[in-house]
């Protein structure tokens, strides 16, 4: 197994537990909150800022863990040539076919755009956090989400 192979595997498995982990603790919020309600509080909230906050600051350390994993593999080079391919159509040769893979040329200028918008891209996410945002986002996230799906 190479190292890039091992990098790839590494990341997979931390989006992985990263989307578990979230989705188990919505869950279990969501228990908890309908429980509450259930015993005779009708207006209490099963999600709330605070409740989501405390939530993320546990998964915090995995969450960042992921965005260095990513980050490093971004500056290394690191990517699954695999998946640029197309995928294979049920019996269809795709070298006698008519869809060609055009390749996309990186120039210096596009390298330098892709890192300022990168970096315009955190300073945006850092001043969303500082300003609150990210509570307002994901308690608003997660009440629609529920609504959608009838559970709230």
């Amino acid at each position: 197994m190479t190292r890039k192979r091992l990098f790839l595997i590494i990341e997979s498995l931390l989006c992985a537990l990263a989307a578990g982990l979230l989705a188990a603790a919505a869950i279990r919020m969501y228990i908890r909150g309908a429980a509450v309600q259930a015993s005779g509080d009708l207006f209490y909230y099963i999600y709330t800022r605070e409740k989501v906050g405390a939530v993320l600051v546990k998964l915090l350390p995995l969450v960042s863990a992921l965005a260095a994993f990513t980050i490093a593999g971004w500056v290394l080079g690191i990517r699954d040539e695999s998946a640029d391919q197309p995928a294979a159509l049920s019996g269809m040769d795709l070298k006698q076919s008519t869809l060609k893979a055009v390749p996309q040329k990186s120039g210096r200028r596009e390298h330098i755009l892709r890192i300022v918008i990168l970096l315009l891209a955190i300073l945006l996410i850092i001043l969303g956090v500082r300003n609150g945002g990210l509570e307002e986002v994901l308690a608003k996230g997660a009440s629609i989400c529920t609504e959608c799906v009838g559970l709230g």
